[in-house]
This record gives structure tokens, C-alpha cells and sequence, in this order.
């Protein structure tokens, strides 16, 4: 960082086993010899490390003042300055960045080394200084001094030099170079850690260091570094620079970006991206026995076409945009936050995520060599050594790293933490990732690491920032988890890629072995006859005989090239049944796993009739609603007659006015109550099928809902229901239209909202609800004119756990309904047609009346 800030461009780093190990040639300016002298005769052949750089170098005051001073201020009236020319210029450039204004990282040598030499030289310096010291003599004695040289420049440029070592007559606090750089003699490993070709001479910093200087400077962009760093060991140089090609690898990349948009209003972009991998690990998984459905595994070329097929859904399913009103709506944050966050846009994320296992890291580099991810010349990337010296998620400023967040095992977006939770599989694993996040503040003045530099210092924008960063990392990027896993399952399944097994089809096979085994049996019965002539007539004694005994032995070898027939047929068939067997045991564990899901959500639904049974107890056991009212009004006279005033505004009002919403919403409960005892909540069967008008049913259900209508100005319209009649079980058009109902009543409140701040949202019609008649007399279309459903859920509307209301919505409903409808051969459906937002609006409900009637001639 101080080299950076003191504008070079080139800096080394030497991890010498003695001096006489230094390439001279290599340093940035030439090496003064009496200083060489110095430095031999006080370290001698002990080991040592040297910084260097050709910034602009320090004079001797800036030395006294700056260097030598612990929490010197000069850089940061460099960037004081900075930031006055920042707001009287309205420009800021890389040069006005400093990275570096506590003015105790310097302190850290002594940690290094016992003995630090500081040897520099600025722009129009005619000496080059020369300071020795001796960090035990500064511990031991308040009035030690450094020792002091100055020598001639000699035309020497400007630059830095920071020595670290330890007296050649002490065998103690040695520069330990060992610790820093491993040496090996080893073949180069691939992909997987395998090794090949010859043995060479490796030379690597070890994984702290080796991290810290691959991240100094972000890797994750195309752009390099303005400073050119190197480090050798003697005069080898040691290589740390981070394969870019290990991100090729990842099975699913996240990014995100807070910025201004297009109409320049700020907004939260996300998406998530899947590789071929991603797809193959799923459908193995899902698939479970591999020996069993060995058939169902495809080659990695057809999970990367599977993938481009289906691209356009995965990508609007997997992508999101919410404006500054939704963040604020979905984290419940005040505006004054957002502005402190704005201060720090554009700011942006990258998250890659691996799978270190060697079965699926083999899966992912012959899926990415085979569909052109990778090329072959990338097998030397150990993406195993590589995730254990490497991962976790870095936070830079402006593309340099701030302070030790996101090394290993550093986890500073509690990414671990919330594993802990529960879905775990749908969260990011800290020791799977490598990513970054970037914020804009180049003159540090909002995000600032601590003195440790394992946190960030509190700050309103620091804080906004946490707050933005955890809802993405544990809500967004983790809703997307677990529908990229969801959308890839219904792919799967609509492509018939996953097995099935019915009774019909073991029932029939099971008859095909019977049948076999029969004509075995047969021809095993056959045979034992045969054997019997043979027995008889094995004397041969006459011609007879002999004729019969041929005869018997060519129809035992006919019938026995049968039964070897039969044998095999049935030795076949025996283990198509044994297959299909297990595939039933397979689909019963899948079922089970399927049925224990429904028992949670049947029991979260007891508990949601349970409450619904209190408030309605309490309901019907309330007798003072007018009473009440003029309780209310008794006590308002008492407190203006005792001009209590204040007492009557601030206090009793309020009350009313809560006591009335409470009083209005639970009487609402209680009607719908009483309308689902009589449908929905008394125990029933399947075979329970009633005759419903559509349109009688709807004047009476929208009854429920009376109130919020004629609030939000809703009109519901019936559009040839009349001639609709349906065969259903009780109830089920009461939990389908209450979600229907509640879902447009919720988007048109959005859409209303909306409008208030943007034009392109108002109407100039009132609002409503559709019902009408679909293709037929035994369907139905239900619109609204809110908003429609987002781009981003079209594809996955149906699925468990899906919402577009954020903490306010679960997920369920439209889930439970769609499996409420095929459970009697209904459906639901979102059709293509878009409202004036381009998005879809129109779901239509199927009732199959052909299968219901089917159904209750059964039951008769």
C-alpha cells in the first residue's frame, strides 16, 4: 500500500538466504556499495527480505515526519487535500486514491524481523538516506537512536528500499525464508491433482502470503494492476498469480450490481448462471441408484445442449431487479439509509461456487473440456489447491483490496452462519466460493478497515452496505439456490429424463415371468416322461427298442434345447421384475419423502385452523359491538369536559382507531370461518363431488373480500359464467379463488403504488377482477389489472416456496393449489397473453368433467 500510494510501478519482493544471493540486476536502481558493505557486515550470511520499489521515495523530513512518526498524519492531509480537490473539481483519478492513512502498518517489521534498515531517495534529493533500526535497543530504552547515513544520489532516480533482517552473531529471531516461500521438486498436478509430465524445481509462497498478494489487486477483471509486482526467491522468480481459469470451472456464478439504471434511478440487478455440470450433478442425484438407472445418465455434450434449450426460462427465472422503494419495502429500511448506501455505488459482486468432491470435480472437467469451457492446455490448474488457499469472498475499494476480509475461512457475510439455519444445501459454503465484492470510495471516506483488519469500522454507509450485502447473499442469491435446483427437477421431468415405474408395469411383467415359468414347467414335465421311455427301453435287447430309444433321445435333446430356452427367457424376464422391482422401492422412498413434505404443510395448516378457530371463538362470543362505541364515546366527553385535551389526541384516538381495525378484521375472520366450516375445514373425501355454478359461486365468495375491494376501488366482473358448471370436491374453489383473490388485490395495490411515482403504472379505468369462460364450458380465465406476474417468475410461478412479496409472501399458495387441482385431474395454468407492463396476467383453471363424471360412476 505504500507503495502504491507513493506512485511506483514496479515493485519486487526478494526472500534472500543470504545477501550474496541478491540479482542486483533486478532492483529498480542501482545498489550503493558502502550501503551493500553495511548491510554484509550486519547480517552477514543470515537470511533476509528486502521491499522495492521506484515510487516517488521519501526525504529526510518526510522520513522524520512521516515514517519515523507512529500515526503520522501526512497521508492523511494527502487526502484531505485529495478530497478538496475531488469536490472542487467534481474528477477523481486513480492518482488521488491513498490506501494507506494509519500510520502504524509500518509497525508490523518488527514482528519481521529484529533489525529493519530503511534505504530511500525523492525527486530533487541529492543524498540517498541510509537508517538503521535496531527494534530490541527502541523496546529496552526510551532514549535509543537509529543510526544514520547519508550518501551521494550518483544520478540514482527516486525510490524506496525496506530491509529485514537479523545480526549475523545471534542465532535467534532469524528471518525464517522458509516460512514464507516452499520450495519443491515435483511434477505439475492437473485439474483432479494428478501429476504428470517431468519433475521440475516449484517454487510458491505459502497459502497466507499467496493469497494475500494474489488479491492485493483485483483479479476478477480483466484490467492489470498499475504497479508491475514480482517476487523472487534469490534470484528465482516465484510465481503467484491467480489462474483465471479456475473460475471456467464453477458450477454456478452469482453477480449483482447496485447502481443507476437507464431512467437513472438506483436498483439491486441480480442473476445466476448454471453450467452443464450444474445440470449433470442434479439429474445424478435425482436419479439415486446409478447401477439401476444407468439408462437415464447421458454424456456431458447433452446436458450442455439441455442447458441452451432451456436457457431463456433458467435466465428470467434466475434474475431479478428491485428499485430503491422495493429494497426499502422488502428490508424495511428508511430512505435516509439508501442515501448513505448510494454514496458507495456502482457497487458490484461476482460469487463463483465449485464442488471440490474428486467424483464431481472429474464431472466438471471433462463436461467443461468437452463443451468448450476449457481448453486443454488448462489442465495444469489444481482448482483443489486452489479452493484451499483461496476461498472466501474479498471486499475492494475502487479494485484494491480492503483489509483481510474475505481469506480463508474469514466469514465476514456470515455465509456459515447461516448454514446453521437449515437448507443448507441451498446456501453458498464458505470453503466452495471465491468471489468479491467492489464498492466506489476512492478517497476513503465511508468504508475504512480497522487497526486488525478483520472488520470494517461502523459507519452509517458501512452499515446500510451489511445490510444490502446479507439480504442479497442470504436471501436473493439463496432463493435462487433453491430454484435453480426446482426449475432444473420440472426440466428433467418434462423431458422424461427421470425414471417411472407403474403397477401396470410390474403387474405385466410380473405375467410375462408367470408365463414363462409356466412353459418351463411344461417342458420340464415333458421331459421327465422322455426320461422315463429312455428308462424302459435302456436294455436295448431288440430292434424295438432301439428304434424307441432314438426316437425318445432326439425328442429329449429338442426338449431340452427348449427348457435352456425358456431358462433364459425367464432368467431375463426374472430380472426385468427384480428391476422393476426395485425401481418401485425407489419411487416408494420418493414418494415418502414426497408424503412427509405434505404432512408439514398439512400440519402448518392445523395450526393455521386452530387460530382461525380461536378468532372466530372470539367472534362469536363478542356481544359489545355497539357497545363499545359508546364506551369510547363516554370516555372522549369525560376527557374534553376535563379539557384533558392532549390526553383525548394522543392517547384514547389512537386506541379507537386500533380497536376499530381489530374489531373489522376479526369479524372478517369470522365470516370466512363460517364459510369454510361449511366447504373446506370439516373432514371430507375424495369422492365428495358437488355440482358449483361458477357465477353464483363467485357473488357469493367475493362477499369475503368485501371490504378490501371497496377500499382499493376493485371491481370483480363475471364474464359468461353463467353456462360454467363444475364438478368438485367441497371446498376446492374456495382455497383456489382465495389465493387468486388475495394475489390480485396484493399486485393491483403494487401497480397502485407504483403509480403514485411513476406515470407509466396509472390507469385511467378502475380497477378489477376477471372471471370468464375459457375455451369450453368446464373452463375458466381469472386477469387483474395489476401489475402481472414478473418476468422473473413466469416460469416458476408453481413451484414451492416462489414469491414475489418478499418477508410478506411464503410461497405456497399457488403451489398448493396447483397440486389441490391434479389431485382430481384439474389444472392451472399461466397463459402467454401480456398486459400493458409485458407481463403475464391471465391464469386459466381446467375442470376435466369427463374424468369426474368417470369418477363418480366408480363411486356408484
Amino acid at each position: 500500500k505504500n507503495s502504491y500510494d507513493a506512485k511506483a510501478k514496479n515493485v519486487n519482493l526478494f526472500f534472500l538466504e543470504s545477501l550474496n544471493h541478491l540479482d542486483k540486476e533486478k532492483l529498480v536502481c542501482p545498489l550503493n556499495d558502502e550501503i551493500y558493505d553495511i548491510l554484509l557486515d550486519c547480517c552477514g550470511d543470515n537470511s533476509l527480505i528486502l521491499l522495492d520499489d521506484n515510487g516517488k521515495g521519501m526525504s529526510y523530513l518526510n522520513l522524520e515526519k512521516g515514517f519515523f512518526e507512529v500515526g503520522s498524519s501526512l497521508k492523511r492531509l494527502e487526502k484531505d487535500e485529495r478530497i478538496k480537490k475531488q469536490n472542487d473539481e467534481g474528477v477523481i483519478e486513480d492518482e488521488q486514491i491513498v490506501l494507506g492513512d494509519k500510520g502504524i502498518g509500518r509497525l508490523s517489521a518488527q514482528r519481521l524481523a529484529p533489525i529493519l534498515f530503511v534505504e530511500t531517495t525523492s525527486v530533487g534529493d541529492k543524498n540517498v538516506h541510509f537508517i538503521k533500526v535496531d527494534w530490541e535497543k527502541f523496546v529496552s530504552s526510551l532514549d535509543a537512536e537509529a543510526e544514520e547515513w547519508q550518501y551521494n544520489t550518483k544520478g540514482q532516480s527516486h525510490y524506496t528500499r525496506i530491509w529485514l533482517c537479523s545480526p549475523k552473531n545471534t542465532s535467534e529471531h532469524k528471518v525464517r525464508v522458509n516460512k514464507y516461500v516452499i520450495e519443491e521438486r515435483s511434477r505439475v498436478k492437473d485439474l483432479f491433482g494428478n501429476f504428470f509430465g517431468d519433475e521440475k524445481r516449484i517454487l510458491k509462497l505459502n497459502d497466507a502470503l499467496s493469497s494475500t498478494i494474489s488479491f492485493l489487486y483485483t483479479p476478477f477483471k480483466p484490467s492489470k494492476s498499475v504497479v508491475d509486482f514480482c517476487s523472487y526467491k534469490n534470484g528465482d522468480k516465484i510465481n503467484h498469480e491467480f489462474k483465471m481459469d479456475a473460475f471456467k470451472i464453477a458450477e454456478t456464478s452469482h453477480s449483482f450490481s447496485f447502481q443507476k439504471n437507464k431512467n437513472g434511478h438506483y436498483c439491486l440487478t441480480s442473476r445466476m448462471l448454471l453450467k452443464p455440470w450444474f445440470l449433470e450433478r442434479i439429474h445424478r442425484r435425482l436419479i439415486g441408484n446409478k447401477s439401476l438407472y444407468s439408462d437415464y445418465i447421458k454424456d456431458s455434450i447433452f446436458y450442455g445442449e439441455l442447458l441452451k434449450k432451456y436457457e431463456s426460462r433458467l435466465e428470467s427465472s434466475l434474475s431479478s431487479t428491485f428499485s430503491i422503494e422495493e429494497l426499502q419495502k422488502r428490508l424495511k429500511k428508511k430512505v435516509a439509509d439508501w442515501q448513505e448506501l448510494e454514496k458507495l455505488v456502482p457497487i458490484k459482486g461476482d460469487i463463483y461456487s465449485f464442488k471440490r468432491d474428486r467424483q464431481l470435480l472429474n464431472i466438471a472437467c471433462e463436461s467443461a473440456l468437452k463443451n468448450g469451457f476449457l481448453s486443454a492446455k488448462s489442465r495444469n490448474i489444481n482448482l483443489k489447491e486452489i479452493l484451499d488457499v483461496h476461498n472466501g469472498i474479498k471486499l475492494y475499494r475502487n479494485d484494491y483490496r480492503i483489509a483481510s476480509l474475505g481469506n480463508k475461512d474469514s466469514d465476514w457475510l456470515k455465509l456459515q452462519q447461516k448454514r446453521t439455519v437449515g437448507q443448507q444445501f441451498s446456501r453458498f459454503e464458505l470453503g466452495n466460493v471465491i468471489g468479491y465484492v467492489s464498492v466506489n470510495d476512492p478517497l476513503q471516506q465511508y468504508i475504512q478497515e480497522t487497526s486488525s483488519r478483520e472488520a470494517i469500522t461502523d459507519s452509517p454507509p458501512a452499515e446500510a452496505l451489511k445490510e444490502v450485502l446479507d439480504y442479497i447473499f442470504n436471501s436473493v442469491f439463496y432463493e435462487f439456490n433453491k430454484l435453480a435446483t426446482a426449475i432444473v427437477k420440472d426440466i428433467f421431468e418434462e423431458e422424461q429424463l427421470l425414471p417411472e415405474i407403474s403397477s401396470k408395469t410390474l403387474k405385466t411383467n410380473s405375467m410375462m415371468l408367470e408365463e414363462q415359468l409356466s412353459g418351463l414347467k411344461n417342458e420340464m414335465a415333458t421331459f421327465g416322461k422322455l426320461i422315463s421311455s429312455i428308462q424302459n427301453n435302456i436294455e436295448l435287447d431288440s430292434t424295438k427298442k432301439v428304434e424307441g430309444m432314438k426316437i425318445a433321445l432326439k425328442a429329449a435333446t429338442n426338449n431340452f434345447d427348449t427348457i435352456v430356452e425358456y431358462l433364459d427367457k425367464s432368467s431375463v424376464q426374472a430380472g426385468v421384475v427384480t428391476k422393476d422391482i426395485d425401481m418401485v422401492e425407489a419411487e416408494k422412498k420418493r414418494i415418502e419423502i414426497e408424503v412427509y413434505n405434505n404432512f408439514k404443510l398439512m400440519a402448518n395448516g392445523l395450526i393455521t385452523e386452530a387460530i382461525t378457530h380461536e378468532l372466530h371463538s372470539v367472534v362469536s362470543t363478542h356481544k359489545c359491538d355497539e357497545e363499545y362505541a359508546v364506551k369510547f364515546a363516554n370516555v372522549k366527553n369525560f376527557l374534553i369536559e376535563s379539557k384533558a385535551f392532549k390526553v383525548n389526541k394522543l392517547n384514547l384516538q389512537p386506541l379507537k382507531i386500533q380497536y376499530d381495525l381489530m374489531i373489522r378484521k376479526i369479524s372478517e375472520v369470522g365470516n370466512f370461518y363460517n364459510f369454510l366450516e361449511k366447504t373446506f375445514v370439516r373432514q371430507g373425501t375424495l369422492d365428495e363431488f358437488e355440482p358449483i355454478n361458477l357465477e353464483e359461486f363467485i357473488i357469493d365468495f367475493k362477499k369475503q373480500f368485501l371490504d378490501e375491494l371497496k377500499n382499493h376501488k376493485i371491481t370483480v366482473v363475471c364474464e359468461e359464467l353463467d353456462s360454467v358448471n363444475v364438478m368438485v370436491p367441497k371446498g376446492t374453489l374456495v382455497h383456489l379463488f382465495y389465493n387468486l383473490f388475495y394475489n390480485s388485490i396484493y399486485w393491483i395495490q403494487e401497480r397502485q403504488r407504483k403509480a403514485r411515482q411513476e406515470d407509466f403504472f396509472l390507469r385511467t379505468c378502475n380497477d378489477e377482477i376477471r372471471i370468464s369462460k375459457g375455451d369450453n364450458n368446464h373452463s375458466i380465465r381469472v386477469s387483474d389489472t395489476g401489475t402481472g406476474v414478473l418476468t422473473q417468475y413466469r416460469e416458476n410461478l408453481f413451484l414451492p416456496f416462489v414469491t414475489g412479496k418478499g418477508r410478506e409472501g411464503r410461497g405456497m399458495g399457488l403451489y398448493v393449489v396447483k397440486r389441490l387441482l391434479e389431485s382430481f385431474d384439474a389444472s392451472i395454468s399461466l397463459l402467454s397473453n401480456e398486459n400493458e407492463f409485458s407481463n403475464r396476467y391471465i391464469f386459466q383453471i381446467d375442470f376435466n368433467t369427463g374424468s369426474m363424471m368417470n369418477q363418480e360412476q366408480d363411486n356408484e
